[in-house]
């Protein structure tokens, strides 16, 4: 008896450990966060920040922290950036059981839509505004917003966020219907992939309906116009196809996609898909043809005289490699970007894939070596969010 008390001690007071780690975490986010000059990254680091907290059961905590939010939004300058917070905050305020502030965050969000004169940018705007709604069960207000989007890639994006929405809540039959009306096949083919991915991820998996699924997302990205859009989605689906044990042909697919991979024309583009073929081949269980991805995509790197574009890229390799598992050779990459920016990012990746390895002591210790603030607390954020 003696034994058990002692051991459930012991379990009860790592979970505590657990819980105030995450906490720490987030008040020193938030002290970093409220002194940034960057006004909209300090709005949506306060938003996410009280995601977390709301997600913990703090839901005066972070209602307090949206008040706090909604302070810097109003002294915004950039009125499409004032539109995404607002429209997250509806969310996080709804989550956090404050259903007319979620619904005030909103009304606000599309009093400033009417202002954007941006024509092009409208449309995107619309569809973020609508993902956000559906996220925060307001299904009515989502639907209208998306009805009323013109442009077809925004419209199809507008409806793959109110289908994945609808598959979060369970309700996967009016999730398949949200899908019916998109024509352009990329929205259809990465909505369908998002889709698989929460599928795959559920508690039971209906087989027949995971089938029906992957068939559609093929037939609809070989219909995609870019290299990069007609790789991307066999590659995501022979993720989904690895995590429901089907190897054989989680590496078949994998296989076929390197070819695309090779052929892309764009360097940023096909660096990054050799990224995700890489993380790809080691769901399947292939960690050389994972490895042999990364060396392709580092031969393209090496090729990049742009100290900017260089910069990025290397980050991304860095990125790829913590994703896949070897995050000694992601500090090492990480280490050689130039630019610092850059370097901060995939610093704050490599911290959240070590996390999620259960190496938390040393990616909190990896987060706090991050040199600029903004992507410092966005490590914190995401760390603190990872342990719930």
């Amino acid at each position: 008896m003696k034994r058990l008390l002692a051991v459930g001690l012991s379990c009860w007071m790592l979970l505590a450990g657990k819980a105030l780690a995450g906490s720490d975490w987030l008040e020193e986010a938030r002290s970093i966060s409220e002194a940034l000059d960057d006004v909209t990254a300090q709005a949506m680091n306060l938003t996410e920040i009280a995601a977390v907290w709301s997600k913990k059961g703090e839901t005066q905590r972070a209602i307090e922290l949206l008040e706090s939010a909604g302070v810097v939004v109003a002294g915004m300058d950039a009125v499409d950036m004032q539109i995404r917070v607002l429209s997250e905050m509806a969310v996080v305020y709804q989550k956090a059981g404050n259903a007319e502030s979620a619904l005030e965050s909103m009304q606000k969000a599309q009093a400033l839509l009417v202002s954007v004169e941006d024509a092009g940018e409208r449309p995107w705007l619309q569809s973020w505004m609508s993902g956000c709604a559906a996220r925060a069960g307001m299904m009515e207000l989502a639907e209208a917003l998306s009805e009323g989007i013109l442009d077809p890639s925004a419209a199809a994006e507008s409806r793959g966020f109110i289908a994945l929405a609808r598959a979060q809540a369970g309700e996967w039959t009016k999730a398949l219907e949200s899908l019916e009306d998109i024509s352009d096949p990329s929205g259809l083919s990465w909505a369908l992939a998002d889709m698989l991915e929460i599928m795959v991820k559920g508690d039971s998996v209906d087989t027949e309906r995971l089938e029906n699924l992957i068939e559609k997302a093929l037939e609809a990205s070989a219909q995609i116009k870019d290299s990069y859009g007609r790789a991307a989605i066999p590659i995501r689906v022979a993720r989904v196809l690895a995590d429901a044990g089907q190897r054989e042909k989680a590496l078949a697919l994998l296989n076929e996609s390197k070819l695309l991979v090779d052929s892309i024309a764009e360097y940023y583009w096909q660096i990054e898909s050799y990224g995700l073929l890489a993380r790809g081949f080691a769901a399947a269980g292939d960690k050389a043809s994972a490895l042999a991805s990364m060396e392709a995509s580092e031969s393209v790197v090496r090729g990049l005289t742009v100290p900017a574009a260089r910069s990025w890229n290397q980050a991304e390799v860095a990125v790829s490699y913590a994703a896949i598992g070897e995050r000694e050779r992601a500090l090492e990459r990480s280490a050689a970007v130039e630019w610092l920016t850059a370097q901060a990012w995939a610093v704050s990746e490599i911290a959240v894939a070590t996390a999620k390895a259960g190496e938390v002591t040393e990616a909190i210790e990896l987060a706090r070596t991050i040199r600029v603030p903004a992507w410092r607390a966005t490590a914190l954020i995401r760390l603190a969010d990872s342990q719930l």
